[in-house]
């Protein structure tokens, strides 16, 4: 890639500044068979090696900032491209692919298990990294495995064990001694917006209404 750049900014070179003084030194010597080519080439008026006049030099420095400038934009458009579509197949390649059947059934037995019995979902500051160490796999397997395989997340997936939870001091007749609020906060929800909200997208309705 390198080579071919560099092989680039030469011809770039000889076209926008060589071939137009070949072209005069050229034209020149046609019209003028006493002026040598090579003489008119390394004379005064050469852009190159001389001190070429000041009409001249705006017309070649127009060209080759016209010339350059199309190129380093077309230049920048395919290397732009270039990383995008690099970006584009990186994030494809970075999807996260299911568990397996056999080992999502199997962490799945686990986590509900873990819950369950221990009812770590009372723990209000629960979070995805210490529910993964308590059933012993990482946190990214488990955020895969309610990511991808049981299509929730964190909080949704223990929400619904707070409520359940909820559901079941309810029957219980527990609301005779808290508030919804107060056992709602029992059953590991941190506040009253939090417990709303989510017992709403579960059940469709409010705790009110699902007591009366």
């Amino acid at each position: 890639m390198n080579r071919f750049k560099w092989k680039t900014y030469v011809l770039i070179f000889v076209l926008i500044f060589i071939f137009p003084e070949l072209v005069r030194s050229g034209l020149l010597t046609l019209n003028n068979p006493e002026i040598t080519f090579w003489k008119e080439f390394c004379s005064r008026d050469s852009l190159i090696v001389g001190k070429p006049n000041v009409l001249w030099m705006a017309f070649t420095f127009s060209i080759a900032y016209r010339f350059t400038k199309d190129w380093f934009v077309k230049q920048y458009q395919i290397e732009h491209l270039g990383k995008q579509l690099s970006e584009l197949l990186k994030s494809k390649s970075s999807v996260i692919q299911p568990l397996d059947e056999n080992e999502a059934s199997a962490l799945k037995q686990k986590l509900e298990d873990t819950l369950t019995q221990n009812k770590v979902f009372l723990n209000q500051k629960l979070s995805l990294a210490e529910l993964a160490k308590l059933i012993d796999c990482s946190d990214k397997k488990l955020s895969t495995l309610l990511n991808q395989n049981l299509q929730t997340n964190f909080y949704d997936y223990i929400n619904s064990f707070r409520i359940a939870a909820f559901k079941k001091g309810v029957a219980e007749g527990k609301l005779e001694q808290l508030s919804i609020v107060g056992l709602s906060l029992q059953c590991g929800f941190k506040s009253k917006s939090s417990f709303y909200r989510a017992f709403k997208k579960e059940t469709r309705m409010s705790p009110s209404q699902f007591i009366q």
